[in-house]
């Protein structure tokens, strides 16, 4: 075995421990949000009025934190174990509607998510097209989609929503890739926040689909 075949293998081994990594933090967390959302499904009751508010807060302060102390060991697992649970837990309020229409709405969104993930994430590893220039656009189009879906909620409109609900979908696509491609190339400073990231992206697209299942079926309100 020459040296370029030598080095080659240790690159590849060396994406495969990074990408190990990431993904053990990741199932973690999606492990951690299931048990969120079925305690919150459990709890309706503590998720109405400000109360919903107040969890919406300590969600984002667990998740500020964490890129704070993601180095400190321990702290930082708790950090990412408290935003992902608080995660599922505020998601019960849809997860619930969705189940007192139909279950099958939630199976089947669940399915579409899995295998739209398992294909972005596949193609953002094996393809030779670089996406790492594309974080400036991404932010870009992530804060054109906060104001329109805050615009709307003055406007009602359910043409709108169901535009922003697929931009929403593409535009978190299009973060998987560039956060997957980030993992491959070592562009996070901790595979725990790498973790979040992939994370995020992929609880918003399930979200997306969730909305557009429930909008063809005329039950998204």
């Amino acid at each position: 075995m020459n040296n370029t075949q030598t080095q080659d293998r240790g690159f590849a081994t060396s994406i495969n421990k990074r990408v190990a990594s990431v993904y053990k933090y990741l199932a973690l967390s999606v492990m951690m949000a299931t048990f969120g959302a079925f305690m919150g499904i459990e709890n309706l009751a503590m998720l109405q009025g400000f109360s919903f508010w107040g969890f919406i807060i300590a969600e984002f302060a667990f998740l500020i934190a964490l890129y704070f102390y993601k180095e400190r060991e321990g702290l930082n697992l708790f950090l990412l174990f408290g935003f992902t649970f608080l995660s599922g837990f505020t998601l019960a309020p849809i997860l619930a509607h969705t189940l007192a229409i139909d279950p099958n709405i939630l199976v089947n969104s669940l399915l579409t998510t899995t295998v739209a993930v398992g294909a972005i994430s596949l193609y953002a590893i094996n393809t030779k097209k670089d996406f790492s220039g594309m974080g400036q656009y991404l932010f870009v189009g992530l804060i054109i989609l906060i104001v329109a879906s805050l615009s709307n909620i003055f406007f009602q409109s359910s043409i709108f929503h169901l535009i922003l609900t697929i931009g929403s979908a593409m535009l978190f696509s299009f973060y998987l890739i560039y956060d997957t491609q980030r993992i491959v190339n070592n562009n996070f400073d901790h595979p725990m926040t790498a973790a979040v990231s992939v994370y995020i992206d992929i609880l918003n697209i399930f979200i997306s689909i969730l909305q557009l299942f429930l909008s063809f079926t005329g039950n998204d309100d």
